[in-house]
């Protein structure tokens, strides 16, 4: 596994195989019960969020790892040195996921880590949303080449949705209705 941040860094193929498998894992849990036994996910919390949290240690649970989870005022991250603190949880977990203030941090995380990093959220990116969004898309049409429109204010879930939609073929349309903004990527 490679770290999640930006599609960018996927295929087309690698996104479908993630979202097919995230199909096949919803239809049949039981299957998948203990396909990540033994496996352990750190998360870490800059900002706060109670879906991403829960969604990350219940699916972890699912499939039978285990989830450590801790808040960034709680961590050695606010006092020690970034790069050997990530590389010291990196010797100790199989996967991090954080979520963090600014994408800098994200970035910094994928770079010292040895294993792999998901971004949970950053003032960036969103990526893990974005997946949600594709997999309901997808249910829901049976194509992953779709068009979507966004209604709301340019951030990070946008930036995400629209970054995997145009990758996987679709069409992006978007509206800011307090801004009286709007535009298109294909």
């Amino acid at each position: 596994m490679k770290h999640l941040n930006s599609f960018a860094d996927y295929t087309v193929d690698e996104l479908k195989g993630i979202l097919l498998l995230a199909e096949k894992i919803k239809k049949n849990q039981d299957a998948y019960a203990h396909i990540l036994d033994g496996k352990k996910l750190y998360t870490l919390f800059e900002k706060t969020s109670n879906r991403t949290y829960l969604s990350f240690v219940i699916g972890m649970e699912e499939l039978g790892g285990k989830a450590y989870n801790q808040l960034w005022k709680d961590s050695n991250f606010t006092i020690g040195d970034l790069m050997s603190e990530i590389k010291y949880v990196g010797r100790n977990v199989d996967c991090i996921m954080g979520r963090f203030k600014k994408a800098e941090m994200t970035h910094c995380f994928m770079r010292y880590s040895t294993v792999p990093v998901i971004n949970g959220c950053d003032n960036t990116f969103h990526p893990t949303q974005a997946l949600a969004d594709m997999l309901t898309l997808y249910e829901k049409t049976g194509h992953f080449d779709v068009n979507v429109l966004y209604i709301g204010a340019k951030n990070n879930s946008y930036n995400s949705l629209c970054e995997i939609v145009v990758k996987m073929g679709g069409e992006h349309v978007w509206f800011d209705p307090v801004q009286s903004r709007y535009g298109c990527r294909r």
